[in-house]
């Protein structure tokens, strides 16, 4: 069996102090991907991450190669739902991608901000 992300060495991990990936008990509880889409605003968010230029909220993921599907906003005006990937926004160079630690898990009608579209919005 391919490891989990969450055993993966990271590129910032002495910057920020804390670990980027969630724990090998938080990805269990995560649904795979494909899995909550239809929920809509009821799909819960699992994780969230932060930078000076974007907001990734998981709500899916595979757990051994870190694809995900969420919410997304880049630099506060492209918000949509759809896919991105952990590893890549781990070891993403210039600035710095963080976790927020604090996050709990929770409906995305109760996360996001009130302009968004759902997913059922952005699914061909």
């Amino acid at each position: 069996m391919r490891p989990l992300i969450s055993d993966k060495p990271e590129a910032h991990h002495q910057v920020r102090g804390y670990r980027f990936y969630p724990s090998a008990v938080e990805l269990s509880a995560i649904p795979t991907l494909h899995t909550q889409r239809h929920r809509g605003e009821a799909a819960i968010v699992y994780v969230r991450y932060f930078s000076g230029w974007g907001e990734w909220c998981v709500t899916e993921l595979d757990p051994h190669s870190g694809d995900a599907f969420g919410w997304v906003c880049i630099e506060g005006f492209d918000a949509q739902w759809g896919g991105f990937n952990l590893v890549a926004l781990e070891s993403q160079p210039g600035t710095l991608v963080e976790r927020d630690v604090n996050f709990a898990p929770a409906p995305a009608r109760d996360v996001l901000p009130a302009s968004r579209s759902t997913p059922a919005d952005t699914e061909g």
